[in-house]
């Protein structure tokens, strides 16, 4: 979360209750939108500050609804107390449903609002908000094992933001030069707290890679291999779906990791709204080849592979 607001430029500082993180700022709009890039939000409420004392919350929650109500909408108030001192929870949005509805004359409608004002209160303060803004969910970035990950193209991009959100960090490993590395990673950079590793290879791709597209995927399999062994990894990863299925035993045949494959249970729909949601267009970028493939029948020299990558 820091590393978020450090790059969005957000100046904020934050409290961590039982059930929220209060991010106090004056740049709720641009603290909202780093949030929602933040691995474990599941979401975001841009909210008014209200003091403790409860005679205020009327006159203030109907000035802010000047501002978010629009002609002929309906509203509800819905309450939740943390702090049990004060009004019950049907005092507070019948005083505050009330204040609303004078100043703005709209009707209240508890079963279909078109906007519902919510009004969480604490010991020190109270949040008035309408909006909850969807946050990307998962696990915090970082709470769970390293993990290589392929990069070659943007389904390898989509494993390693699924595995980002489950908590993995990655690193990547790129069969080719920095120039051709820099592009595909530019499309998940905005999502990581800090500037990830990136393993370019800076050797001479073997012939044998050339034979078939499956030699071509058992080459790149060898330098996930040779980097998880030369630096400790616990597993690795690519972005190989249904239409791979046939070839994986091949493709994993010369690793010694665990091989993790986040987007096998994917259809091409879900893989299509996901690069929507990271913001490029994807789907069958890594195709599988229309004719039976062989490939090597011995795997790579992971270890002499590993010689060969630099880390960018």
């Amino acid at each position: 979360m820091r590393s978020a607001f450090r790059a969005a430029g957000v100046k904020f500082n934050f409290s961590v209750t039982r059930h929220r993180i209060i991010v106090k700022t004056l740049q709720a709009e641009d603290a909202a939108s780093a949030l929602s890039k933040v691995f474990g939000v599941v979401s975001v409420s841009p909210a008014l500050t209200l003091p403790a004392d409860s005679s205020s919350w009327g006159p203030l929650a109907a000035e802010f609804a000047k501002s978010s109500m629009k002609p002929n909408f309906s509203f509800a108030v819905r309450a939740h107390r943390l702090h049990k001192k004060g009004p019950n929870t049907p005092q507070i949005e019948r005083t505050v449903g009330s204040a609303i509805q004078v100043a703005t004359g709209a009707r209240v409608n508890l079963t279909a609002p078109d906007v519902v004002f919510y009004l969480e209160v604490y010991s020190d303060a109270a949040y008035l908000f309408t909006e909850k803004r969807g946050g990307v969910g998962g696990l915090p970035y970082g709470t769970q094992g390293k993990v290589a990950c392929l990069l070659s193209d943007s389904d390898d991009v989509l494993a390693a933001w699924a595995l980002m959100r489950r908590g993995c960090v990655v690193c990547f490993v790129h069969p080719g030069s920095w120039e051709s590395a820099e592009q595909l990673l530019g499309l998940i950079l905005p999502w990581f707290p800090s500037k990830p590793q990136v393993y370019v290879f800076s050797g001479e791709i073997p012939a044998e890679a050339g034979v078939d597209w499956l030699s071509g995927e058992q080459f790149k399999a060898g330098l996930l291999s040779g980097l998880a062994r030369r630096r400790k990894i616990s597993a690795v990863a690519a972005g190989y779906g249904l239409r791979h299925l046939t070839y994986l035993p091949v493709i994993r045949g010369g690793i010694q990791s665990p091989v993790l494959t986040p987007l096998l249970g994917a259809d091409e729909e879900t893989l299509r709204r996901w690069s929507a949601y990271l913001g490029f267009s994807g789907g069958q970028c890594k195709s599988a080849p229309l004719t039976p493939q062989h490939g090597v029948k011995e795997p790579f020299d992971a270890a002499h592979l590993a010689d060969l990558l630099t880390l960018a």
